[in-house]
């Protein structure tokens, strides 16, 4: 072996070794939910410059913050209990069982809302505007303490049956990509010639020092499966979508949202 050869044998197997081990990681992260170990949404490690943003600790940002996890590895599971197709869309699991096969990604979106309000006790602020632009209102005053729970079940799933993307998008308003709050929502309604819009709420929001944005999301899907942090495709950001100045469109692997279909109860 020449001393020429030699040197390029020493410089290129470590670069190949380099490159199996990059290869590995970039696989582990793009097929294995939650490689953090979060207990919940908070947990999540932010990316690297950038700091969540201070949040009131009865807020609705707080309550998605603290929504739990499932552990390292969770599989994502349809409402009938099969895995769901395309795993790797998933960063991590919520662990929080779904109410029926109707809990898609608008009704994601609704549930979550309403969960908070009914955790604060704020049931007079449980309404919701269906496609016929009827205002279903959740109504608690007749209704015996040790069947709250089951009852206020009952509303939701009379809501999912009237909601979708399009009264979710109407009966919301709009924000700034810029201005971008935890809790706030992505709402495409579908187009014409589109069989289905898409919903996607903002879990979390951090920001770095040079003014950009960086948001953290949540989703539902068709045919209804479990709510799961939304994944980047590109693993050193993920599972952080990072907005900058100027952008007009935030993308993400199945969908992309413009500014306008930035959305807030």
């Amino acid at each position: 072996m020449t001393g020429r050869v030699r040197r390029i044998v020493w410089v290129a197997v470590p670069a190949l070794l380099l490159l199996v081990v990059a290869g590995a990681a970039y696989w582990r992260a793009f097929n294995s939910t939650n490689p953090w170990h979060a207990t919940q949404v908070g947990d999540i490690p932010a990316p690297r410059g950038f700091s969540r943003v201070e949040v009131p600790v009865d807020s609705y940002a707080a309550y998605l913050r603290a929504l739990p996890l499932k552990g390292a590895g969770a599989k994502l599971h349809l409402y009938s209990g099969q895995e769901a197709k395309h795993q790797f869309m998933a960063a991590a699991i919520v662990d929080q069982p779904l109410l029926s096969k109707y809990e898609q990604c608008a009704d994601v979106a609704i549930r979550l809302w309403a969960e908070y309000l009914w955790q604060q006790g704020r049931y007079e602020e449980i309404c919701f505007t269906d496609v016929c632009d009827s205002v279903l209102c959740y109504h608690a005053d007749t209704v015996s303490p040790d069947s709250l729970r089951q009852h206020f079940e009952d509303y939701l799933l009379e809501v999912y049956k009237w909601c979708n993307t399009a009264s979710v998008y109407r009966e919301t308003m709009p924000r700034l990509f810029s201005d971008v709050e935890g809790g706030d929502l992505l709402v495409h309604p579908a187009e014409e010639g589109e069989e289905y819009g898409h919903a996607i709420v903002v879990a979390d929001v951090a920001r770095d020092a040079k003014g950009r944005v960086a948001i953290l999301c949540l989703e539902g899907n068709t045919p209804a499966r479990e709510k799961h942090i939304v994944r980047n495709k590109w693993p050193w950001r993920n599972p952080w979508f990072i907005i900058g100045k100027g952008d007009r469109e935030i993308r993400f692997i199945k969908s992309r949202f413009r500014q306008e279909h930035l959305r807030h109860y």
